[in-house]
């Protein structure tokens, strides 16, 4: 998935470079492990899980250390946006190195909002495949797409 892929590249620039100096690091050095833990701690952000009880939507990041609860029954609108990221239109997308899945080039991106409180954003590449479906159904339960 798309953290397991930041993860790993953050690891592949620190790790070696750990090992190899013995932690007798210049300044640039230690930037540049800095930076590549910044870089993983990014990736762990990003694995997100999303739960729907009772008319409340969770989303819970960095590994369920960190939650939002939006009530559903809140919900303004919601739209749904396909994004195409595939190398004619993102030569610069990484991903498609390590995968073939259309689901990590071609994805949809669902924006929710809510009355009186931020913009929730859901990334379908976030979502485990055989869930989506079932969660963006439970959405439109919800609201009519607008």
């Amino acid at each position: 998935t798309i953290p397991c892929v930041i993860i790993g590249y953050s690891c592949l620039f620190t790790v070696p470079l750990i090992i190899k100096s013995d932690f007798s690091l210049t300044g640039f050095g230690w930037l540049w492990v800095g930076f590549w833990s910044l870089v993983a701690l990014f990736g762990i952000w990003k694995i997100e899980h999303y739960e729907i009880n009772d008319n409340i939507l969770i989303k819970r990041n960095f590994l369920g250390a960190f939650s939002k609860k939006r009530d559903l029954n809140t919900l303004v609108k919601y739209s749904k946006k396909n994004l195409d990221t595939d190398l004619p239109t993102n030569p610069f997308n990484i991903v498609r190195f390590f995968t073939s899945k259309a689901k990590y080039l071609k994805f949809q991106q669902i924006l929710l909002e809510f009355d009186s409180q931020p913009v929730l954003k859901i990334d379908e590449r976030t979502v485990n495949s055989m869930d989506y479906p079932l969660f963006y159904k439970q959405l439109k339960k919800h609201k009519t797409n607008t």
